[in-house]
């Protein structure tokens, strides 16, 4: 059971971090267009 819970933890954290990398590209090319 705990292993299944950190893994599930792991790749939670995986996909935070990653939606975190694309929103901030999408603010960058947004900031840019008023550049």
């Amino acid at each position: 059971m705990k292993n299944r819970l950190e893994r599930a933890k792991e790749e939670i954290e995986k996909k935070g971090f990653e939606a975190i990398l694309i929103s901030q590209e999408v603010n960058v090319r947004y900031l840019s267009g008023f550049c």
